[in-house]
């Protein structure tokens, strides 16, 4: 004890080691967290209440006690700077234990639950009692500023968002999915459960190798499961001869099995997307009405137009035939080039590299005599200043080995609406017209005789040599021009005239560039 001075005050008590008292000592860990941020919660104290109640929900839904997980709610600014809170659920375990984390799982049916405990029937409770949120892991300041009445509001509110609407129900237990890939993933039980992923027809397969879902796949192969991709039938018949390889190679490099069935539709018109097959039959399923979300790429899952729901099956849904990637060839008397960095190198002698190469080909097939008299090129996605100077580079040495006027056709479709602001050469024109008299002032450098067309497309790119003897030799390219980069950035000024962009693109040389672990299909027949 300390001894008192002459005014009765202990000396020590102004010292930095006197006894401090109403003190928080903080400490770090690393831990499994829940936030959540609603539209419309505007104070700390509703926060809070929400926190709680949203919490004895999940507990309940997931059999521990309350305490194994912390609340906390903190004042935010929204993305337009209004005024927000975030809540939190987070575990109390180093490291996390797998529980906050479940509430993304079940949050329709814990915002149920959190709903009952919300409206409170205690005679006298207004803010928050013993009976409904107020909690022993509180602080009394905090206990203070707890507010379950604006809390009730946003979980009904959210309550009413989180259940699908009756035109996107599959059935009364369909729930609404938020992030498919995030339901995907954590819906793997055990060794041996088999994920079905469905993509429409017809099968664009640059899609797969930008696929969003390409990280859980692999995740879900090397935890024992096994993945299907379903397409519909006869999409593998109606792939050319370059496509088949290549989406042999993207089958491979994913460790995917294939398997061709007739779509699964329910009575609302929703369709299969997604399937997790359990070792014991039962399913977990999904689907949409959306066809978006069925498309192999980016997008995949990721609907705009209406929900994905999951509900549970008793059987297996999806029904298809196995076809084995073995199977997957090019047609018979094709060749075949795999190009994968031999045409890395200086994009002024990109065309004459690659016409070399679509040479030894139609030589290989016994063609090598004929005299072309006109060539045709279709890709639909002839979109940048790139593709554009590599195709009109590889068509102009191929028909000027047979003579100067050897007319040139290309056909492409309608650029897409795009807000993105297009800045290097490998960025997509705004613009059709701009693209138009970029291929046109660019062809006359060239002093080529080239008509451009647009319109619909099937997604085969593909060059047609019609000769002298009135044959066709068919040159089939899996990836068209899209498959190489500069090695480094190159800026392009999209905001010039057309005609200062053609003579840009003209002037411009650089490296173009493949990876070595990356490859594309060159396939000539007749």
């Amino acid at each position: 004890m300390g001894k008192p001075d002459v005014d009765g005050y202990c000396s020590g008590s102004s010292r930095p080691f006197s006894i401090q008292r109403e003190l928080r000592l903080g400490y770090e860990i690393s831990t499994d967290v829940f936030e959540l941020q609603p539209v419309g919660l505007e104070t700390r104290g509703a926060g809070l209440a929400l926190a709680s109640a949203l919490r004895e929900a999940l507990s309940r839904r997931l059999g521990v006690e309350p305490d194994e997980m912390g609340i906390a709610a903190e004042d935010r600014r929204n993305r337009v700077g209004g005024r927000s809170v975030s809540v939190f659920l987070f575990d109390r375990s180093s490291g996390g234990a797998g529980f906050a984390v479940q509430a993304d799982d079940h949050f329709a049916e814990l915002l149920n639950e959190a709903e009952k405990l919300l409206d409170c029937g205690v005679p006298g409770c207004v803010t928050g009692c013993p009976s409904c949120v107020l909690t022993t892991d509180l602080s009394e300041d905090e206990a203070r500023l707890l507010d379950r009445g604006p809390a009730l509001e946003i979980v009904r509110s959210l309550a009413a968002d989180a259940s699908p609407l009756e035109v996107d129900q599959v059935g009364s237990t369909s729930r609404l999915v938020l992030d498919l890939h995030g339901e995907i993933e954590r819906g793997f039980p055990t060794a041996g459960t088999k994920l079905i992923l469905r993509v429409d027809s017809p099968l664009a397969i640059s899609g797969l190798t930008t696929w969003s879902l390409r990280g859980v796949i692999d995740r879900w192969r090397r935890r024992g499961g096994t993945v299907s991709l379903s397409i519909p039938v006869g999409t593998t018949a109606m792939l050319d001869s370059a496509s088949i390889l290549s989406f042999r190679d993207q089958l491979s490099i994913l460790d995917l099995e294939l398997e061709e069935g007739e779509e699964v539709v329910f009575p609302n018109r929703s369709r299969l997307l997604a399937e997790i097959i359990l070792e014991s039959g039962d399913s977990l399923a999904f689907a949409s009405r959306d066809a978006v979300a069925f498309q192999a790429g980016p997008q995949w899952g990721k609907p705009q137009n209406a929900a994905i729901v999951r509900f549970k099956s008793s059987q297996r849904l999806s029904k298809g035939s196995k076809i084995a990637r073995t199977s997957l060839q090019s047609s018979a008397g094709a060749s075949v080039s795999i190009v994968s960095t031999e045409l890395n190198g200086p994009i002024s002698s990109f065309g004459r590299r690659a016409a070399d190469i679509i040479a030894s080909l139609i030589t290989e097939i016994g063609l090598k005599s004929e005299t072309i008299t006109s060539v045709v090129y279709e890709d639909r996605y002839l979109h940048s200043p790139l593709v554009v100077r590599m195709c009109i580079d590889t068509l102009s040495a191929l028909s000027k080995a047979h003579g100067p006027n050897v007319p040139i056709t290309i056909c492409t479709r309608r650029l897409n609406e795009s807000e993105l602001l297009p800045r290097r050469i490998e960025h997509n024109w705004k613009s059709d017209r701009d693209r138009e008299i970029v291929f046109r002032d660019y062809a006359a450098s060239l002093k080529l005789a080239l008509e451009l067309q647009i319109g619909d497309l099937p997604h085969a790119r593909q060059i047609t040599l019609a000769t002298q003897s009135g044959k066709r030799i068919h040159i089939l390219l899996d990836q068209g021009f899209g498959a190489w980069r500069p090695e480094r950035y190159r800026d392009f000024d999209f905001r010039a005239r057309a005609e200062s962009q053609a003579r840009q693109l003209k002037g411009l040389d650089f490296t173009l560039s493949m990876s070595a672990e990356s490859k594309t299909y060159f396939v000539a027949r007749s």
